[in-house]
């Protein structure tokens, strides 16, 4: 009976009346070493294990279940007690039942947050007898987080606490004027089972004694906390002021197994530019202690090549978004190659505006996005959908194959023709040649000695080449530099990338265009192809790549309808739309409007007689002509701050020129004005004005404005910034107001 009721399943029961409660619940099983075994939702009250009760050796916990979202983190105990789990006391009773007494009120949803790890790896070369940082590519970035001292500082041994208090305290009454060389200590003290990869460089570290950083002078409450007291106040101390012990601990690494708990996170490659990045997820509002490794491949081996001391190196509450650059000194690091095709021969990809913004990202649909009601020929603009035009000046970035010489094709044209107007109106145009000079830059290095490298850089002209009818081309470069340069070991510097037309739109009339690539034989025709050559970025929605690890699909059939054929279904074309656009935005604030009576335009004041019923009218104006803009307005009464009932922002208003008269953000009341406007409000004096601005109007109560004050003086400031990119980054074409108003009483 025993054995039949060791083998049966576990049952885990909520509370009778705690349904509702535990809708969001899960249970989780972890092993000894706090790997999960096993999950279940309690949505039903229950949960059903599947590892038998004489099986189960670990702990339990129960905890929110994550959101759908975060299905691929992966959950380990750890993870649990980040979240906030509950752990209850696990007593089985005789039908194998374990009933909850009560369940503690556990935060859902979890209040998570993804944390951007990112940065560079480089080293210094000497080039041409200079110093030269460049990026390190194919390097193997280990991220890990250093679990937070609060989580393991119970588990430290009293006589490890005991034996660091002793060291400490003779600092303490024989300073050290600098560093020296490091106590070599008790070896025996560090746990090279669990931190075997830090414990195998213990001796090079050691003899690192001009690399150790100087020891500060503890505060006096920590002085008093080491040199007396119970080792339960030492233990405080060091949780409450762990970073002061940092610099300490690094003179004595063989503390780290019992100080540091480091735990891999995520394996990131940097790429040909040296860069890496990766999501970590965060919970609890408690920003990652980031620690970071690094491997590469050197001689077919992987090498670490950088691994510093994790007491000293790790970026505690990392400021997620910023920058990690790491400078490598390994003498068997070499300078970046990255020149690597993935896709066919016989292809051309049509891959990004600029080296940010992928073709494929921009909308080719007569659709709403955003605000706007078309947004045809735009890109994404961070979670406001696709309302952002393109704009300045920027190239096309394309990869060719090597096999397009095999059916003729040696060079290539751009063309462009506007479509639309600004309001998406159709006009007649002609397809306008772009010409201008385009080059692929090159380098070659030539390795002097072991240490000193060579930059030989050049480029290579594509053109402008006047073909037999007069008209501009392009020579299609080879994905190897050395056959165009004439020059061994070349490599091309942006690798398969080639800016293949730089655009400059400036005086350009703002509005929808076609951009049109032909393939071309040497005399300039263009090449009637049966096999579609056109590549364009593969989407996460695509149906996946025949071979894996292929981000490109094939143009033909696609719903942006990217093809151009002749009458005969040939192959003879690609082209995509695009919004041109290079107007500003622009910003005012006009006069408020007190108790009925305007704010005089050079004191300012406003005089009201019943600070209970009179009101205040706020009006500015914010926008861009074609809607491509969001906006930001707030009032600061005094020195306290901004006041709620006044804050207003959002997207630009109208979608393209067709008057929506609506609510904005916080009630305010939008309509179109022109310069001049008419009294009330009187004349603003705007930034950029254009006609048909949107302008904002909201009536404040006084009492509201003033709060507890009888009289008070405001700062009213608009902000409008430009959605525009030139495929790299947004273009500024911003506008700004500040105004000031004062607000008393009639007596």
């Amino acid at each position: 009976m025993t054995k039949q009721r060791e083998a049966s399943p576990v049952i885990i029961k909520v509370p009778e009346g705690d349904e509702k409660k535990a809708e969001n619940l899960r249970v989780y099983l972890v092993d000894k070493q706090g790997k999960l075994i096993e999950s279940h939702s309690l949505k039903s009250g229950e949960a059903r294990l599947e590892t038998a009760a004489a099986k189960i050796h670990g702990k339990v916990y129960i905890a929110p279940a994550l959101s759908p979202e975060l299905h691929r983190v992966n959950i380990n105990e750890k993870t649990l007690q980040n979240m906030g789990a509950w752990q209850p006391s696990f007593r089985l009773s005789g039908d194998n039942v374990l009933r909850l007494p009560n369940l503690p009120h556990l935060q859902w949803p979890l209040p998570f947050g993804w944390c951007h790890v990112t940065g560079s790896v480089t080293k210094t070369f000497n080039v041409n007898g200079v110093p030269e940082v460049l990026p390190v590519c194919d390097a193997i970035v280990h991220i890990c987080e250093v679990e937070r001292i609060w989580f393991v500082i119970n588990k430290i041994p009293e006589p490890v606490l005991n034996d660091l208090r002793g060291r400490l305290a003779k600092l303490i009454q024989i300073p050290i004027p600098g560093p020296v060389g490091p106590d070599p200590g008790p070896e025996l003290r560090f746990n090279a089972a669990s931190f075997s990869r830090q414990a195998s460089v213990l001796p090079e570290m050691m003899s690192l004694k001009g690399e150790l950083p100087e020891r500060p002078e503890f505060p006096a409450h920590v002085k008093n906390a080491i040199l007396s007291g119970p080792v339960a106040g030492f233990r405080n101390i060091i949780a409450n002021n762990f970073n002061l012990f940092h610099p300490y601990l690094c003179w004595w690494p063989w503390f780290w197994p019992w100080f540091y708990d480091c735990d891999e996170v995520a394996t990131v490659t940097t790429g040909c530019n040296g860069r890496f990045d990766c999501n970590l997820l965060y919970f609890l509002n408690n920003h990652p202690n980031v620690y970071i490794w690094i491997e590469q491949t050197i001689n077919g081996s992987l090498k670490t090549i950088y691994n510093p001391w994790i007491s000293c190196h790790t970026y505690w509450n990392y400021s997620c978004g910023t920058d990690i650059n790491i400078n490598i000194t390994d003498p068997d690091v070499l300078p970046c190659f990255c020149n690597t095709p993935t896709i066919e021969p016989e292809y051309v990809w049509i891959k990004n505006v600029n080296f940010g913004r992928s073709i494929r990202g921009i909308q080719q649909s007569e659709t709403a996005s955003g605000h706007l009601a078309n947004a045809v020929g735009l890109t994404s603009y961070g979670a406001y959908g696709n309302i952002s035009p393109f704009g300045s000046s920027f190239p096309l970035v394309v990869q060719f194959g090597d096999g397009l010489s095999a059916l003729g094709v040696t060079h290539y044209r751009w063309s462009y023709a506007r479509q639309k107007d600004a309001y998406l109106t159709t006009v007649g145009d002609t397809n306008h040649i772009i010409g201008g000079n385009v080059a692929k830059p090159f380098s070659r290095w030539i390795e002097i000695t072991p240490s000193d490298w060579e930059h030989l850089p050049g480029s290579f002209a594509l053109g402008p080449i006047i073909d037999s009818h007069g008209k501009t081309m392009y020579k299609i470069p080879h994905s190897d530099a050395s056959v165009d340069s004439g020059l061994a070991g070349a490599m091309w510097d942006t690798g398969d990338d080639t800016a293949s037309v730089n655009i400059g739109t400036s005086g350009w009339d703002p509005g929808l265009y076609k951009f049109t690539i032909e393939l071309l034989n040497n005399n300039g025709d263009v090449v009637p192809l049966t096999a579609n050559p056109f590549k364009v970025s593969r989407l996460p929605s695509d149906p996946p790549p025949p071979v894996a690890g292929v981000d490109t699909i094939d143009a033909n059939g696609l719903s942006e309808n990217y093809l151009i054929k002749d009458g005969s279904g040939k192959t003879i074309g690609f082209s995509f739309l695009m919004r041109i656009d290079n107007n500003y935005c622009y910003a005012g604030i006009s006069d408020a409007i007190v108790a009925g009576g305007t704010t005089d335009t050079e004191c300012g004041t406003g005089y009201y007689n019943d600070k209970n019923t009179d009101n205040v009218q706020i009006i500015f104006q914010a926008g861009h002509p074609h809607n491509f803009a969001t906006y930001d307005f707030k009032v600061y009464k005094g020195n306290s701050g901004s006041l709620a009932v006044a804050a207003s922002s959002g997207t630009s208003a109208n979608a393209n020129d067709a008057l929506v008269v609506n609510a904005g953000n916080n009630l305010y009341a939008i309509s179109q004005v022109d310069i001049p406007v008419p009294v009330p409000p009187l004349p603003a004096n705007p930034v950029n004005p254009v006609s048909n601005m949107d302008q904002y109007q909201k009536a404040i109560l006084v009492k509201d404005m003033l709060g507890t004050c009888t009289m008070a003086a405001f700062s009213e400031n608009v902000n409008v910034y430009a959605t525009h990119t030139d495929g790299n980054t947004r273009i500024a074409y911003d506008a700004g107001y500040v105004a000031a108003i004062a607000i008393a009483p009639h007596s």
